[in-house]
């Protein structure tokens, strides 16, 4: 509008209460968008969850410039909410709201050998603390039937015909294992269409003569089953009317990368043997992992199940039903057999072909949104939005 424009309204008694109207129009909309800005920008948070957002993205703020982000496995920095606000990155918590003025806490930053993962935790007297998954799992009880989660030695394994273990991840149902003694957290999916898939199909000259379909090695670290899930992995899988399946970059960055267990057992293991597998592990490091075999036929309530020629074994074990799928466990009587899980654990040649399902481990550090652990309320896994 121009100036000689204004000049007539204002002259006009009747344009000019237009004109009055108008103007304080446009100055109640800037003072709502200032008001809306300074909420979003700088005012007061709404709950304990926005306040840990803000933590971990001051926190990565903090690491880039201090240069704390070293690409190592054993990387375990603690940032704490008096180092980001000393240093001028957070504000003093009472700006944030006077519910916050007695709260502390730190941000937790690991690397996984892919990604950094932030985790926070905030404790705000007896009014807030921040939930780990894990410390959720453990405080979980025996349901009815006594199936539920069990103390051995360091760790805690499930066992049962239908224990409460079960999670929401990448996009379907999953089962939790056990919880490992420094909190890392063993899942496996319920259902899987990962089907037809061979663990090996090299020539081994070591194959007997009589054996015409005996081929491939049972060493996982330079098997086509490697191959296939790092693929899977990396890209997904799309096969419509069968599966879809992929992972999200929040749920590649809560995963831990570690050396699978791939040495040989005797066919006689017995539960008390323990994890002889692990003699031996892959020189790499990934992002997903295998059932032991007595993580497996531990799951088995039966107090006769004791070795893994134990058919009581399949007795009251949720991991027994629907099993179908290789481990990476080998065999010190030839070099083209591994065991794979079916009822029990049993020996094929590597050539067949079978399923395979996803077995990842979740950090310790994953936080718990809501749930049960039941299969109509399974948990939920936390994500931080920063």
């Amino acid at each position: 509008m121009k100036l000689n424009e204004i000049l007539k309204i204002l002259k006009d008694p009747n344009k000019k209460m237009y004109l009055y109207i108008f103007i304080l129009g446009i100055v109640f909309i800037l003072i709502l968008i200032i008001i809306l800005f300074a909420a979003i920008f700088g005012g007061k948070l709404k709950d304990y969850k926005q306040l840990e957002s803000v933590m971990v993205t001051k926190a990565k703020e903090y690491a880039k410039d201090k240069k704390l982000l070293v690409k190592r496995d054993t990387l375990n920095r603690s940032v704490k909410i008096e180092t980001l606000v000393q240093d001028g990155y957070m504000k003093e918590l009472k700006k944030y709201g006077s519910k916050y003025e007695q709260c502390s806490g730190n941000v937790t930053i690991n690397y996984n050998g892919k990604t950094f993962l932030y985790t926070p935790y905030l404790k705000c007297e007896n009014d807030y603390v921040t939930a780990y998954l894990s410390d959720i799992i453990k405080e979980s009880k025996l349901n009815d039937n006594k199936d539920g989660l069990y103390s051995v030695d360091n760790y805690y394994i499930y066992k049962g015909e239908n224990p409460d273990n079960y999670i929401k991840f990448a996009g379907g149902l999953w089962r939790i294992v056990k919880v490992e003694a420094d909190g890392t957290i063993k899942i496996i999916q319920v259902d899987n269409d990962f089907s037809d898939t061979i663990f090996d199909d090299r020539y081994n000259s070591t194959c007997p003569k009589d054996e015409y379909y005996c081929k491939g090695f049972s060493n996982f670290e330079t098997s086509r089953l490697k191959d296939t899930i790092m693929d899977i992995y990396n890209k997904g899988i799309d096969l419509p009317g069968r599966v879809t399946f992929k992972f999200s970059k929040f749920q590649k960055s809560i995963l831990k990368y570690q050396n699978i267990c791939i040495g040989s057992v005797k066919d006689n293991l017995k539960i008390t043997d323990g994890y002889p597998e692990c003699n031996l592990k892959t020189e790499s490091k990934y992002p997903f992992d295998f059932l032991k075999l007595n993580e497996f036929i531990m799951a088995s309530s039966d107090s006769k199940c004791t070795s893994i020629q134990s058919k009581e074994c399949t007795n009251y074990n949720y991991l027994s039903t629907n099993a179908y799928y290789w481990s990476a466990t080998t065999t010190d009587r030839s070099t083209y057999e591994i065991y794979y899980f079916r009822d029990m654990p049993k020996l094929m040649d590597v050539s067949e072909r079978l399923g395979f399902t996803f077995v990842v481990n979740l950090s310790k550090n994953t936080l718990y949104e809501s749930g049960k652990g039941t299969k109509e309320k399974p948990y939920v896994i936390r994500e931080i939005k920063n």
